[in-house]
């Protein structure tokens, strides 16, 4: 809240208005403000705020209540000319007032009081343990609230939600309005000060009167469950502490675990030096105007590296990115001397649709964004495992060229399918039906044929010389050809039994030591040839193995492995704001 006020009052300076809506789902109840932890008088007096104390205490309302609450105080609030401030709360809450949630209905009291006594009874494994598959798997037998959410929501009859729908994304494509989370945290030893520092004043200001207010009278379920109600009703104020020192553990948890949610570390900053960090990178976001004098304190942005076969790849989370990914910025990221270095960036997203993992952007480091990349996709895969975002070694990621199935192996390699390979696409419109075709490049003619794998390949077979090519003169000619209108990828290969010898080159890249589609290219090409469905392609980089069906479903398989992770320093953050194009 004090972030909010001074948010507010920074952007009052520039001849805006602000207002705060309340995401907290105590703060909604009437006659237990100072309980809950609402605003001051003095802090509603500098900042608007909404949603608060307007429900009857004892009056059941749901996050679907307050979801449809929240979306009609923003609209409004939008449609006004303010800046609506979303202040507080749990993530359920927050994902409420941001998204469309697909929420269940609430259970009916009885079924919910009856869950609850025999909770109490045998604990939330107990409880787990009568949830049937799938429900059981989709969330952890000590997660006391969703247990009995579940149970309950099935013993009325209904079904509880994929936690990929329940539980989703803060930030996603179908948010109503665009929105910068921040999370805020500081060291523990602060933060118990704080919280101590907040009962007593609780506690002077009344909380106790609030709280025997709530146990005497009819309180509905939601609003006696109000942190610390028993506790200041006995004067427990130490009990209350820990309460509280819980809750802010939970929500610290919730802020590390969705990549989405800015971190902002508030440990020996005040409420205006947490609002310049915010608002700073707030500017940085595409479109928002730079206005007065700007700190040097700015957030930072975490990062991987990965490399398969010396095919690298910088992997970045979507929530870590302050910006739009456009072709300037990706440049500028890829570029080894003046950023970070790389042959290409994945950027990874959650996703809110049911078995899918993540979404994949991939792009090419002249800014350019691909289809798909082999050696891409398997680091970002192995990352994913790595980073617990899948719990199992096979699982389903979406890219721009379609859904990808991998799955890891036990020697640590990655094995992926990259569905159906085409002879024919729109990448080469005056194709033959075979795919054959022939290209000019370093004066002459050469046969080729083209080959789709969610990008485009032209499979060109050397039966001698191969190794004598220059590819940084015939590569270009090629890939810019107006055979293809999209430009393409280049393999140039000789295969030898089950063995294609293969040197690539990548659109946007250049020769490079391995690609995984374009290993694909050569060896479906050498297959449709005459060679084996099985084959190990064999690039300046390592060996892929390359799995073909009779009906051209791709099965590739390789190592990858991290290189280093690090954090881009303040300035380069800022630069990478900067870039226009």
């Amino acid at each position: 809240t004090g972030v909010a006020v001074a948010l507010g009052a920074l952007l009052a300076d520039q001849g805006k208005r602000a207002v705060a809506i309340n995401c907290d789902s105590m703060q909604v109840y009437q006659g237990i403000s100072v309980l809950a932890g609402g605003p001051t008088e003095e802090e509603k007096r500098r900042l608007e705020h909404r949603l608060l104390g307007f429900v009857p205490l004892d009056r059941e309302y749901s996050v679907g209540d307050f979801a449809r609450s929240a979306h009609s105080e923003i609209d409004s609030a939008l449609a006004s000319g303010s800046w609506p401030i979303l202040v507080g709360g749990s993530g359920l809450y927050m994902r409420a007032a941001l998204t469309e949630l697909d929420l269940r209905p609430e259970v009916p009291a009885d079924i919910q009081a009856a869950v609850e006594a025999e909770l109490g009874e045998v604990g939330s494994e107990g409880l787990h343990a009568q949830l049937p598959e799938p429900y059981s798997e989709w969330v952890h037998p000590r997660d006391r609230k969703r247990v009995s959410r579940y149970l309950g929501l099935l013993r009325a009859g209904e079904e509880p939600a994929p936690p990929s729908r329940e539980g989703g994304d803060l930030w996603s494509r179908t948010m109503r309005r665009r929105a910068l989370l921040f999370g805020l945290t500081c060291d523990p030893g602060e933060l118990r000060t704080r919280i101590e520092q907040r009962v007593e004043v609780m506690a002077a200001s009344g909380a106790a009167d609030e709280a025997r207010k709530v146990l005497e009278g009819s309180a509905s379920r939601t609003a006696a469950k109000a942190v610390g109600v028993t506790e200041f009703a006995a004067g427990d104020l130490e009990s209350v502490t820990k309460r509280h020192l819980a809750l802010a553990r939970r929500q610290e948890t919730w802020i590390r675990r969705d990549e989405t949610v800015i971190r902002l570390d508030r440990t020996d900053l005040d409420d205006r030096g947490s609002r310049e960090c915010c608002w700073l990178q707030f500017q940085n976001l595409p479109g928002a105007r730079h206005e007065g004098n700007r700190r040097d304190t700015v957030l930072t942005m975490d990062f991987e590296r990965w490399q398969a076969l010396g095919n690298d790849y910088l992997i970045l989370e979507a929530g870590q990115l302050p910006v739009d990914a456009s072709p300037g910025r990706v440049k500028l990221i890829c570029d080894p001397h003046i950023g970070l270095g790389g042959d290409g960036l994945v950027l990874i997203e959650r996703t809110e649709e049911p078995g899918i993992v993540a979404s994949l952007r991939i792009f090419n480091p002249d800014g350019s964004e691909a289809e798909l990349s082999g050696n891409g996709v398997r680091q970002a895969i192995l990352y994913l495992r790595r980073r617990g975002w899948a719990t199992s070694d096979t699982f389903t990621v979406a890219t721009k060229a379609g859904l990808v199935t991998p799955t890891i192996l036990e020697d640590g390699r990655c094995s992926v399918a990259m569905g159906t390979a085409s002879i024919t696409s729109s990448d080469y419109p005056a194709g033959s039906e075979d795919g054959r075709g022939i290209v000019q490049a370093g004066g002459k003619e050469w046969n080729f044929r083209h080959v789709s794998i969610g990008n485009p390949q032209c499979a060109i077979e050397i039966e001698e010389g191969l190794e004598g090519l220059d590819l940084a003169e015939l590569g270009p000619e090629i890939e810019n050809s107006p055979l293809f209108p999209n430009r393409t990828n280049v393999s140039f290969y000789r295969r030898s039994g089950a063995r294609v010898r293969a040197r690539i080159f990548e659109r946007g890249v250049g020769e490079t030591l391995s690609s995984g589609t374009g290993a694909i290219g050569a060896a479906l090409a050498a297959h449709l040839d005459g060679g084996p469905t099985s084959l190990e392609v064999e690039l300046d980089g390592g060996v892929l193995a390359v799995e073909l069906t009779s009906d051209l479903k791709v099965t590739l398989t390789g190592p990858a492995e991290p290189v280093f992770s690090g954090q881009t320093s303040p300035e380069f953050l800022r630069r990478l704001a900067e870039v226009t194009g």
